[in-house]
């Protein structure tokens, strides 16, 4: 009975478990030779499936005049449904009071490895900027932003957004020191009056498509030419290209 095998799948047994156990419950006590001859499978197979079924308690198994007969019925099967409810209850309570202990250990293993964020888009590095100055708001800041910039804006049509981020920035309290390559550029710095707390360094490199930003543990690499960036926080990382920075903000 098709039906009947379709309700016993929805208690996780295979389609040669469902037709083996069907024939056993309709026809009642029987044998191997009469199950091989009635699914189609194999002696061998049927032996296999009997074993895990009579582990389940889905199945009783008898003697009979030196002939071993099976049997099975729906109260036995009523039975496995509400033992497996009753283990499917308490694995649930467990896993909800598992969950914190859960939780705090991959929170200790993200700790370890560099979490990512990434922006596409106009919007998307605008939401960058923005992430920035949280960022550098944030109370255990160390109110310092290092860069490697580009030299012009105009360009990539993000000046608005940009010139609102420098002075959100400057209004943070934080002090800017920025890399970029010895050209011309839009950022109307005067030196050290600069209002909006900003240091610009220019050496004798290409002009870039894509710049990057250090903040405390985190790293932006973006371009606004091509509407893209990404955040990455760790602390080696962080610490290692603000090294870099140093270097040649010193050396240079």
């Amino acid at each position: 009975m098709k039906k009947l095998e379709n309700i016993l799948q929805n208690i996780g047994l295979s389609d040669s478990e469902c037709s083996v156990l069907s024939k056993l419950i309709i026809h009642g006590d029987t044998t191997v030779n009469y199950l091989a001859k009635h699914t189609g499978l194999p002696r061998q197979t049927i032996y296999s499936i009997l074993e895990r079924l009579g582990h389940s308690g889905l199945i009783a198994a008898s003697d009979r005049s030196g002939v071993r007969r099976f049997s099975s019925t729906i109260d036995m099967v009523e039975s496995h449904f509400k033992k497996q409810a009753q283990l499917f209850e308490v694995s649930q309570k467990q896993l909800v009071e598992l969950a914190p202990v859960i939780e705090e250990a991959l929170q200790t293993h993200r700790g370890d490895l560099p979490q990512a964020k990434y922006f596409t888009g106009e919007l998307g590095v605008e939401y960058l900027l923005d992430s920035v100055l949280k960022d550098l708001a944030e109370p255990k800041s160390k109110k310092r932003f290092q860069g490697f910039g580009v030299n012009s804006y105009e360009e990539t049509g993000m000046r608005k957004a940009v010139e609102i981020f420098v002075k959100k920035r400057a209004k943070l309290g934080v002090s800017t020191q920025l890399i970029v390559s010895n050209k011309d550029d839009d950022f109307g710095v005067t030196g050290a009056a600069d209002p909006l707390r900003r240091e610009v360094k220019k050496i004798d490199i290409e002009e870039g498509r894509a710049g990057c930003y250090i903040v405390d543990d985190k790293v932006y690499l973006f371009s606004f030419q091509d509407r893209a960036g990404i955040r990455i926080q760790h602390p080696g990382i962080a610490d290692l290209l603000s090294n870099v920075f140093d270097y040649i903000w010193k050396d240079k």
